[in-house]
């Protein structure tokens, strides 16, 4: 005769009650500050701390007696737990709290970004909120910087080429299309980098192309661009020396994230 043990087996068929009333709650928003939630325990979550080192969230719930309890933060690339961090209760209202994680690695700071959030409903039900974060923007610019003109030769100051062809790509990848990207430094020359322009704004990704030739008396050609989406800003840097008879060389390159 068979026996079992009855504790047990209520114990196994709670977990498996339970486990068939966890709810997903997905992100449908697509990859934007804000989420809002037709159903479920949260209403709204949005990044309110942006940099590419530190996100911070706040969850807003329907009610107060739903609750978080934990967030864990993900790689949409390559699903790796990038964080966790516990869920703080906000010191104005019920009805908020917020979440925040701190020292983000610099191996994921242009990784696409999930905010998972375990969270019990008014009736003490298991659910998970899901909340898209961009990574800060892919950017990469590829450009030279030649002499085409005569090269002024000055004893008593710096010499420089006096005619300079500038030719340019920048690639670019926000994640998002709340984005912008702008030129932050133009010494030397105003090269309008973006289409024409100094900055473009609402993309999600696109490609610039630039050739200009322009006169010059300046030592040094020194361009700065930032990208900024709600995960962070890229800044690159690029300095070409213009005061070599020999030619045009690039004398920094630099990539910031913050």
């Amino acid at each position: 005769m068979k026996t079992y043990n009855l504790s047990l087996l209520a114990a196994s068929l709670f977990t498996l009650s339970a486990s068939a009333q966890a709810q997903y709650i997905f992100d449908i928003d697509g990859v934007s500050v804000e989420t809002n939630y037709s159903q479920g325990p949260v209403s709204r979550v949005a990044t309110s701390d942006r940099s590419a080192q530190k996100l911070g969230f706040h969850i807003v719930y329907n009610n107060p007696e739903s609750n978080c309890e934990y967030a864990n933060l993900y790689s949409r690339e390559d699903g790796t737990l990038i964080a966790n961090v516990q869920v703080t209760p906000s010191n104005y209202s019920n009805y908020v709290d917020y979440a925040i994680i701190f020292d983000l690695p610099e191996s994921h700071f242009t990784h696409g970004k999930v905010l998972q959030l375990g969270c019990k409903d008014k009736n003490n039900q298991d659910v998970t909120i899901l909340h898209k974060i961009p990574g800060v923007p892919k950017v990469t610019w590829d450009a030279t910087v030649t002499p085409v003109g005569n090269f002024i030769y000055q004893t008593q100051s710096y010499s420089f080429h006096d005619e300079v062809s500038y030719q340019g790509k920048i690639t670019v990848s926000n994640g998002t299309t709340e984005s912008i990207c702008k030129s932050v430094i133009d010494y030397g020359q105003t090269l309008n980098l973006f289409h024409g322009k100094s900055s473009h704004s609402n993309f999600y990704s696109d490609v610039f192309t630039t050739a200009e030739t322009f006169s010059n008396t300046k030592p040094v050609l020194y361009q700065a661009i930032e990208c900024s989406n709600s995960a962070g800003s890229t800044r690159m840097i690029k300095q070409w020396d213009l005061t070599d008879e020999a030619g045009i060389t690039l004398a920094t390159e630099e990539t910031h994230y913050f």
